[in-house]
């Protein structure tokens, strides 16, 4: 049997990540209304810099390490933090229901299309590599009304949790992290004259 006897037929567009320079990859996210999101929109939105680098959620495919993203909240990390009069404060992170978003059709389709049963696709929180920190804010990919650009965003992002394995019904994601002392950053020092 040689090559010529057999016939590869790509079934997606999703295709294992291409290696890219820092420069590249800047290039890449940081052009201006050229990438259109999941529902259709055009991204020509940017992450505000006070929602940070952190926290995000995603879906990963394990053998090929290509990450989604569908939607975000561009200001502020999807949670609530709570004061409590003890002393200790509490955070919780919701993300949005996928099944309420526009577009999730054509990301299951995409997914479905490598994995048909998605068991190879992992929801996951995602940080921002330590490279595009600084720049990340610059990056254009996201549409009007918080949706995610098309594509994979593994140059960019990393795992720092798997939330679920396997996405067949993929569920809204919630993670409260237990309370905490409040830690006091600016302390007063008395001065006595």
């Amino acid at each position: 049997m040689t090559d010529n006897d057999v016939k590869i037929i790509g079934r997606s567009n999703t295709t294992v990540p291409e290696e890219m320079t820092i420069a590249e990859t800047i290039k890449k996210f940081s052009q201006y209304n050229e990438m259109r999101s999941w529902r259709g929109g055009n991204c020509y939105y940017q992450f505000y810099s006070s929602r940070g680098t952190i926290d995000f959620i995603g879906y990963k495919h394990n053998p090929t390490g290509v990450i989604f993203m569908l939607q975000e909240q561009r200001s502020d990390a999807m949670g609530t933090r709570s004061i409590m009069l003890n002393g200790t404060q509490s955070l919780s992170i919701t993300w949005h229901n996928p099944a309420d978003c526009s577009g999730i059709d054509k990301m299951q389709a995409e997914m479905d299309a490598v994995d048909s049963k998605r068991k190879n696709w992992d929801i996951v929180k995602l940080n921002v590599k330590d490279d595009f920190v600084s720049c990340f804010h610059d990056f254009y990919i996201m549409d009007g009304s918080n949706y995610m650009a098309k594509g994979d965003y593994s140059p960019i992002m990393e795992v720092s949790e798997v939330l679920q394995k396997g996405c067949k019904v993929i569920k809204q994601q919630k993670q409260v992290k237990n309370k905490q002392p409040i830690e006091q950053t600016n302390k007063i020092q008395e001065m006595i004259i």
